[in-house]
């Protein structure tokens, strides 16, 4: 995947309780977007019963994970 240009995923469907998540998986990064929305999952999980998130990526690369389950805007920059 490298050799073909690709460094990275961004997918969801990995329900996370502490919001977006950064993982490296079988040597690809891994940007797992998903939150946990349904209020019974999130009920299940100890957490609030409202939930939000948005994950932003801009043209320049920079991804920003917004979540209401996380106390600080997580942020990705590839210069770092």
């Amino acid at each position: 995947m490298h050799r073909l240009g690709v460094h990275a995923i961004v997918h969801g469907h990995v329900s996370q309780s502490s919001g977006q998540n950064i993982i490296i998986r079988s040597g690809m990064l891994h940007f797992e977007c998903d939150v946990t929305l349904d209020k019974n999952s999130r009920l299940k999980a100890g957490l609030s019963e409202f939930g939000a998130g948005v994950t932003s990526i801009s043209p320049k690369g920079v991804i920003e994970g917004i979540s209401t389950d996380s106390p600080q805007i997580k942020l990705f920059k590839p210069e770092n």
